[in-house]
């Protein structure tokens, strides 16, 4: 039997990345606008065009209100532990 690797606190803090955390942001950004697009396309299509425009409008403002959530609450942290990183890799340099 071999054992299974477990992933501990030191290396979750090692491996969070900003840059991949943006890249995620813009594309459910880009994942919104088209949710958008899609909604303003639907309205012409008779005759549930407008019932279709107004659950795609209410479903990419829960996107953006959810996207504002992880923004707020994921990316302080990860930018908490980018500056934590930053500081102790400092640190740990010779004057």
């Amino acid at each position: 039997m071999s054992e299974q690797e477990t992933i501990g606190w030191r290396h979750v803090l090692s491996s969070v990345n900003l840059h991949d955390f943006a890249d995620m942001v813009r594309g459910e950004g880009i994942m919104i606008g088209t949710t958008f697009q899609r909604a303003f396309a639907a309205i012409p299509r008779l005759p549930f065009g407008p019932f279709i425009f107004v659950i795609y409008l209410m479903l990419a403002f829960l996107r953006a209100v959810l996207l504002a959530f992880v923004i707020i609450a994921f990316g302080g942290a990860i930018a908490l532990i980018s500056v934590v990183r930053g500081l102790t890799r400092r640190s740990q340099e010779p004057p």
